[in-house]
């Protein structure tokens, strides 16, 4: 597992403004921010307990996308269509999500 210079790990996401891509990193942000459960992440359930996994909030994420969009603007327009996430909790994590979409490429 590689590690940036102060422990935290890349995770690199082609298609990176599309729905899976966009909803992985706002759920990251807002679970690491205290704002979401971690209802229905694997890797939290009994199967992986004991595993010494990379905790969350010490993820990175970067990725490719050919749209010319980011994050936030895919973010809201996914919650607009599907209800998901609340428009709420997605304003907690805007600069998060802005942040990733500066290191998309």
């Amino acid at each position: 597992m590689a590690r940036t210079p102060n422990g935290r790990i890349g995770v690199y996401l082609v298609g990176a403004f599309g729905g899976v891509a966009t909803c992985t990193v706002a759920g990251a942000a807002l679970f690491s921010k205290g704002l979401a459960r971690p209802t229905g992440l694997v890797t939290e359930g009994p199967l992986f307990r004991g595993i010494p996994l990379a905790p969350i909030p010490s993820l990175v994420f970067g990725g490719c996308d050919v749209r010319k969009t980011d994050a936030w603007t895919s973010a809201c327009e996914f919650a607009k269509s599907t209800g998901l996430p609340d428009t709420a909790l997605l304003a907690a994590v805007r600069g998060d999500l802005k942040a990733f979409s500066a290191r998309v490429g």
